[in-house]
């Protein structure tokens, strides 16, 4: 399966859409802000939202974060080498641009809207310097 860039917009879209104000976050131990693909279970992060809901890694992928030999705490260019190889799912270079940028964004503590919008404006500055 391949992913490309429209396909990732859409996916976030549909995750935030009637959160745009949300703000992700996360405390583990020793309050140390940590963001995670999965708690407790289901989705939690937006990049974890749209990669389970749009059945491209199932949560077992992911583990809980007490659970050793999971992915749930890992930056986004991590877990690409490995949805490729257990599931055989590929991202354009800018559809991993756009998740890696909105992830970053979100983990920075901006709402879900925000990080969004940030995300495409990114990519379309991106685009612009790569013609």
């Amino acid at each position: 399966m391949l992913i490309d860039y429209k396909q990732a917009v859409q996916m976030a879209e549909r995750e935030v859409a009637g959160r745009e104000e949300f703000i992700y976050f996360n405390f583990a131990s020793a309050g140390v802000k940590r963001c995670v693909y999965v708690k407790d279970g289901e989705p939690s992060c937006l990049v974890g939202r749209i990669l389970i809901n749009n059945h491209i890694a199932p949560v077992k992928f992911f583990r809980e974060q007490s659970e050793p030999g999971g992915y749930n705490d890992d930056a986004f260019e991590d877990i690409v080498p490995p949805l490729w190889h257990q599931f055989g799912v590929e991202f354009t270079d800018k559809a991993e641009r756009f998740l890696k940028i909105l992830q970053s964004h979100q983990d920075s503590g901006h709402s879900w809207g925000i990080s969004l919008k940030y995300a495409k404006e990114y990519m379309e500055k991106w685009d612009s310097s790569n013609d």
